[in-house]
């Protein structure tokens, strides 16, 4: 075997394991973008849940303060026309 045909051989045998290495690793890389896909998807979701707490508890506070308001409001003597 000259090394002409051993070069062409190497070549072969080259392509060969690049196309195999591709087929093996196009499922992996899909595998991998689907899980950054769902972690993307869970930490919108927990920011979405986050937002909606800090919402609740500012509605919260404020039907609270809302309430205090109207207690002391129906606590003072109102005015009377003279």
């Amino acid at each position: 075997m000259n090394a002409s045909d051993s070069l062409a051989r190497l070549s072969r045998i080259s392509t060969e394991l690049l196309g195999a290495l591709s087929a093996w690793a196009f499922p992996l890389s899909e595998i991998f973008r689907q899980h950054m896909q769902q972690g993307k998807e869970m930490s919108q979701a927990i920011h979405d849940a986050h937002n909606l707490v800090l919402l609740l508890e500012h509605h919260k506070r404020l039907s609270r303060s809302e309430a205090i308001d109207e207690a002391v409001r129906n606590a003072l003597p109102t005015a009377q026309p003279a």
